[in-house]
C-alpha cells in the first residue's frame, strides 16, 4: 500500500471505483480481514476528529480578567486603595470584577460539561463488510479500504468513493452550503478539478443520508477527511473579539483618556491656585475612579447570561458569553449568513440555524 501522503493527495473522484479498490488492496464483496483492519487501524489511527486541547480551569478563570475595562477597574481599585487608604470603593470594584469573572467562568464550565455529555452520547456506528460478513462497528474503528453501507438516517462515518448507489441522496450543506440534498451516483470518473459539491461519486464524513442506499469504499478517515481539514483550521484559528467586546474596549479607552485629562486638569488648576500636591493627587484620583462605570461589566455579564439561558431553552449551547452577542449580530436568511462572525466564533456556538455558507 502507498504511503499516507500519496493517499491523502489522490483525487479519488477522478478514478474508477475498481482502480480505487485495487489501490487499497480490497475486494469490495469481501472487505478487509479482521487482521488487516487491525494493522491499518494501528497505522492510520482511530477514525475520529482531533479535539482541541483542554484548557485548565485556572486559565479559563484568569481569561475572564483580560478585558480592557476589567484591567482599568482593577488598576483604579489599587490606586484608590493606595491613595485614599479607604477600602469601601476598592472593595466594591473588586466585588463587581469578581462577580463578572464568576459568571463567565460558570457559564463556560456548564457549556463545556454539556458538550462533553453530548459527545459521549453521540457515538457513531457504521455498517461494515469484514471477512465477507456485514457487521456493525464503532465508526472509530474504520480504516481506509473498508467497505461500508449507508442508508437513510445514517451519518456518513468517513470520506469514501461510491461503489454502488440506489436512489442515494445526501445532505452536504455543512460542506457546500447547498440546501437541497445531493443526488449521488457511481459514474466511471469525475473531472479531477471538480468542486466538492460536484463530486457526485464521493461521500464525506458527517454528512447525512436522506434517501436511498449506497456502498462506499473508505478513502480517508479521521483528520484526513474534509471535516478533519475544517477541524484543523478551526483549531488553528485565533479567537477574535466579538462586536460587543470591541465596543466595550473602545469605550474603555475613551474613559481612560477622559480620566487622564481630568487628572491633568485638576493638577494644573490646583497648582496654579497653590494647593498642596497630596490633596490634589487624592482629588484627581477620586475623580478618575468616579469616571469609570464599575457596574458596567456586571450588567453586561448578567445580560449575556440571560441570552444564554434563552438560547439553551431553544436547544443551543453557547460556550462563551461573548458569543451570545456575536450570534445576535448574525442575520440568517435561507442558507446565507450575514455577520461579523469569525471562524473561531462559529466553533463556539452550536445552534440549529441553516448552513453558514451561501451562494
Amino acid at each position: 500500500m502507498n504511503d499516507l501522503r500519496s493517499i491523502d493527495s489522490t483525487p479519488w473522484h477522478s478514478r474508477p471505483a475498481s482502480d480505487v479498490a485495487h489501490h487499497f488492496g480490497v475486494e469490495p464483496g469481501v472487505g478487509h480481514s479482521a487482521v488487516e483492519a487491525a494493522r491499518l487501524l494501528e497505522r492510520y489511527g482511530p477514525n475520529r476528529l482531533a479535539e482541541a486541547p483542554t484548557v485548565p480551569w485556572w486559565r479559563a478563570f484568569l481569561r475572564q480578567f483580560q478585558d480592557l475595562l476589567i484591567i482599568i477597574l482593577l488598576l483604579a481599585a489599587v490606586v484608590s486603595l493606595l491613595v485614599s487608604r479607604e477600602w469601601e470603593t476598592p472593595a466594591a470594584i473588586a466585588f463587581v470584577v469578581l462577580l463578572n469573572a464568576v459568571i463567565g467562568f460558570a457559564q463556560e464550565s456548564r457549556a463545556q460539561a454539556a458538550l462533553d455529555a453530548l459527545r459521549r452520547m453521540s457515538v457513531m456506528t457504521a455498517t461494515v463488510r469484514r471477512d465477507g460478513r456485514v457487521v456493525r462497528l464503532d465508526a472509530a474503528d474504520l480504516v481506509p479500504g473498508d467497505v461500508i453501507v449507508v442508508e437513510p438516517g445514517d451519518r456518513v462515518p468517513a470520506d469514501g468513493r461510491l461503489l454502488q448507489a440506489t436512489s442515494l441522496e445526501i445532505q452536504e450543506s455543512m460542506l457546500t452550503g447547498e440546501a437541497q440534498p445531493v443526488v449521488k451516483s457511481t459514474p466511471v470518473e469525475v473531472d479531477e478539478a471538480a468542486a466538492l459539491g460536484d463530486r457526485v461519486n464521493t461521500v464525506y464524513m458527517n454528512t447525512a443520508v436522506t434517501r436511498g442506499r449506497g456502498e462506499v469504499l473508505v478513502t480517508a478517515t479521521g483528520m484526513r477527511t474534509e471535516m478533519g481539514r475544517i477541524a484543523d483550521m478551526l483549531h488553528g484559528a485565533q479567537a477574535g473579539q466579538s462586536p460587543l467586546q470591541r465596543q466595550i474596549d473602545a469605550l474603555s479607552r475613551t474613559l481612560a483618556i477622559i480620566a487622564a485629562v481630568v487628572i491633568a486638569v485638576v493638577f494644573i488648576l490646583g497648582l496654579v491656585r497653590g494647593q498642596q500636591f497630596s490633596a490634589l493627587f487624592v482629588t484627581a484620583v477620586s475623580l478618575a475612579v468616579a469616571a469609570i462605570p464599575e457596574g458596567l461589566p456586571a450588567v453586561v455579564a448578567f445580560t449575556l447570561a440571560m441570552g444564554t439561558g434563552r438560547l439553551a431553552r431553544r436547544g443551543a449551547i453557547v460556550k462563551r458569553l461573548a458569543s451570545v452577542e456575536t450570534l445576535g449580530s448574525t442575520t440568517c436568511r435561507g442558507t446565507r449568513w450575514s455577520a461579523e462572525l469569525g471562524t473561531a466564533d462559529l466553533a463556539e456556538v452550536r445552534t440549529v440555524c441553516p448552513s453558514p455558507v451561501g451562494d
